[in-house]
């Protein structure tokens, strides 16, 4: 808009050719800034399709400019050009997912469905006999231009707006995801004591309230320094790993299993009484006995079972 303003009232054809392709280079630019930053595609075929798109238009312009000079015909190229990069702009982005919009993206497709009306506006006028009017022969045509430089500024300030949204939500889920790590284990993936402890406190007012009752496993690998000491603390590592494998396809989704430190590992039972906490530790020891460990075969473990009554704590 400001070097359609500065190249003065009577440009020549070079200077009106670098004016559109400005512009319409500008417009292929935000649709390439909106792809890549919603990642919408994995080539560049979308990108290289408005490059034709620009070049094409490019060639109409200078041939409309230096072997058949006509100023409507110009107008209407630019306008349906700019519309058109303009529509993909603002259709694109709507096959991302619903949670990923926000006040500030409808506002910026707002804003780009009414520069894609003025556009259509114009090459609907370029159309018509007649000579085309000029910024002084119509105050529509002023007052558009001053809508164009009005909708620049606030689509501007959308984008910004919708960075920082994606910058916000990302740490977020970095912060989520560090909190994350921090409470789970790095050998098994299993919950840490950390983590364990909180939800027991939890679960602990949960039962208090609810009345419901509430139970805890405990269990350990028999003999797990003698793994280490015969068979190297690698395969000790695989031991456990497999155990907490194994031990999660023998619980309820809603149980919390952690490893607590070294070979010793709990469960916290929500809405298990004592009886069926004790069959679930059945079930587990089963498991663990008849299973077959890649590096050492067998092995089993110890369990104890507990509920947890009213006015105990954490």
């Amino acid at each position: 808009t400001l070097t359609f303003v500065l190249r003065g009232p009577d440009p020549s054809p070079l200077e009106i050719l670098a004016t559109n392709a400005l512009l319409l280079g500008s417009s292929a630019l935000l649709f390439s800034g909106l792809a890549r930053f919603h990642k919408l595609y994995a080539g560049s075929l979308p990108e290289l399709a408005n490059v034709a798109l620009l070049a094409g238009a490019l060639l109409m312009q200078g041939y409309f400019s230096y072997i058949e000079p006509d100023l409507d015909a110009r107008v209407v190229v630019y306008a349906l050009s700019q519309a058109t990069l303009l529509a993909r702009c603002a259709i694109e982005p709507l096959r991302l997912s619903r949670t990923r919009r926000s006040p500030s993206f409808w506002l910026l497709s707002l804003i780009l469905a009414t520069l894609i009306a003025a556009n259509l506006h114009h090459a609907w006028r370029g159309m018509q006999p007649g000579p085309i009017e000029t910024l002084d022969d119509n105050i529509n045509i002023r007052l558009a231009l001053i809508l164009v430089i009005v909708s620049d500024v606030i689509g501007t300030y959308c984008l910004l707006l919708i960075t920082g949204e994606r910058l916000e939500a990302d740490l977020h889920l970095a912060r989520q995801d560090i909190d994350t790590l921090a409470r789970t284990d790095t050998l098994t993936g299993l919950w840490n004591r950390r983590h364990f402890e909180d939800m027991v406190a939890l679960e602990i007012e949960r039962a208090r309230r609810t009345g419901r009752p509430l139970s805890l496993l405990t269990f350990d690998a028999d003999h797990f320094k003698r793994v280490n000491d015969r068979h190297g603390h690698h395969a000790g590592d695989a031991v456990l790993r497999e155990i907490a494998d194994l031990v999660g396809t023998q619980i309820r989704k809603g149980d919390i299993l952690c490893r607590w430190g070294g070979e010793e590992f709990m469960v916290l039972a929500p809405e298990a009484d004592r009886g069926r906490a004790a069959a679930m530790a059945g079930k587990i020891q089963r498991a663990v006995a008849g299973h077959r460990f890649t590096a050492i075969g067998s092995m089993t473990v110890s369990l104890g079972v507990g509920q947890i009554h009213d006015g105990e704590t954490a």
